[in-house]
This record gives structure tokens, sequence and C-alpha cells, in this order.
């Protein structure tokens, strides 16, 4: 069995959840790869006082992404997990939209596969 963990790219760069959005994207090469990984669990922590709604994102080909459910609302620090089994998809994004407040965005990940 395969194992690969890492950190998402975020945008901005430092996670700044006073931004209007807040992008997180798998890194999909070397340890990060999440390709023919068969389970991925995806981990987002929000700190300080963030307002608004976090969603997770697939993608067939890095450049396109579709919502994988609904939306969730945050609504003070916390974190949120998707634990995700048999995806066709071979990239994940995390998508924060703000409504107010500020805060920071990290987003790890760790997948198992054949």
């Amino acid at each position: 069995m395969r194992f690969s963990s890492g950190t998402f790219t975020l945008s901005p760069t430092n996670g700044d959840m006073s931004q209007a959005t807040v992008t997180a994207t798998a890194t999909t090469d070397g340890a990060g790869d999440v390709r023919r990984q068969r389970f991925v669990a995806i981990q987002a922590t929000a700190t300080g006082a963030p307002v608004g709604s976090i969603k997770l994102r697939g993608s067939v080909d890095g450049t396109t992404f579709s919502d994988m459910g609904s939306a969730s609302a945050i609504s003070a620090a916390s974190t949120t997990a998707w634990d995700i089994i048999d995806s066709g998809f071979a990239f994940f994004q995390v998508l924060y939209t703000k409504t107010s407040g500020t805060g920071t965005l990290a987003v790890k990940f760790s997948a198992k596969g054949e």
C-alpha cells in the first residue's frame, strides 16, 4: 500500500482569510501525489475569527474544478474535514469564501492507495 501526505498550495500564499476568497489546491507530484490513491483525507483548519463558507472541489485536469457537495458555514476558528473514498478526481481544491472577519487557513491531506 502506498501512503502520501502534504499540505495544499494556498492562494493567497499565506492563507489570509481577510481576502474575498482563499483557494487551497493539492500538490500532485512527489510525496504529495493524490492521483491513483484510493483513500484521501483532507483537513482545513481556520484560525482567528473568519465568517464565510468552505467547500471541497474536484478536477480531472487540474484547471476546471467542480463542487463536491455543499458548502459548510464557518463562523469562528474551526476545523473542517473530508474523507474521500474511491474518487475519480485527480486534483482536489478547498475554496473559502469570505462573508466577514479575518483569520488564516491551513489545509493538509493524507492519502493511501494500491
